[in-house]
């Protein structure tokens, strides 16, 4: 009940004003990438940027389709990944203030692993560690928030999940306000025994609090 009221307060929206004494607008978000058209099933473009008062960068969108072995989004129809490497990151996916945005305080997010070629296609889904560093606006102070993925699914004899695993929440702690960014990594995933795949993480539902610059 706690929680529901918190949530009801924040989608108020309540008007705070900033030292600079321009007025600043707390906005609850909840980015879920569903309105996004257009999008190739097994795997798009980056998403608009900035979307809900956040930026993404090195993410692309997909469209999971349901009932099939690929990792599933926490909600229909679209969610978004980033891709590795067997060496490590392609390039350090980032979520971060948009143009009008001064910070934001994150909630929570959909996340979880699958092992997939280096293009990053949607493929079955795999126990990871996902690590996330939120880095403070104004500050060098940095946070960190871990989440262990299981996908609870059946594997065949080389590792490869037979069942479809969605996506699965992750609740941040507090420490994760007043953030200019977060950048996830995966720490550990069991690949499958399969030449040529790697580890890619997907992400749904990102539920935050923006607090943005009310315009004049």
């Amino acid at each position: 009940m706690l929680s529901r009221l918190i949530v009801a307060f924040l989608a108020a929206a309540a008007s705070v004003q900033s030292s600079s004494g321009n007025e600043i607008q707390a906005l609850s978000q909840v980015a879920t990438f569903d309105d996004i058209a257009g999008v190739n099933p097994v795997l798009g473009f980056a998403p608009p940027t900035p979307y809900k008062h956040l930026t993404y960068t090195a993410f692309g969108l997909g469209a999971p389709a349901p009932g099939s072995l690929t990792i599933q989004a926490s909600s229909p129809d679209n969610a978004v990944f980033a891709p590795y490497i067997t060496t490590g990151l392609l390039t350090q996916p980032a979520i971060g203030t948009g143009k009008d945005t001064l910070s934001f305080d994150m909630k929570s997010i959909a996340n979880g692993c699958y092992a997939a070629t280096e293009n990053g296609a949607l493929a079955p889904a795999i126990d990871c560690t996902i690590r996330y560093t939120g880095f403070k606006a104004g500050s060098e102070e940095k946070v960190t928030h871990d989440y262990v993925y299981e996908t609870c699914a059946v594997l065949d004899i080389l590792g490869v999940a037979l069942q479809s695993a969605q996506v699965k929440t992750t609740r941040f702690p507090p420490s994760f306000s007043n953030l200019e960014r977060i950048e996830p990594e995966v720490l550990t995933a069991a690949l499958p025994a399969v030449q040529g795949v790697t580890v890619q993480m997907a992400f749904d539902d990102v539920a935050y609090v923006a607090n943005v610059q009310k315009a004049e």
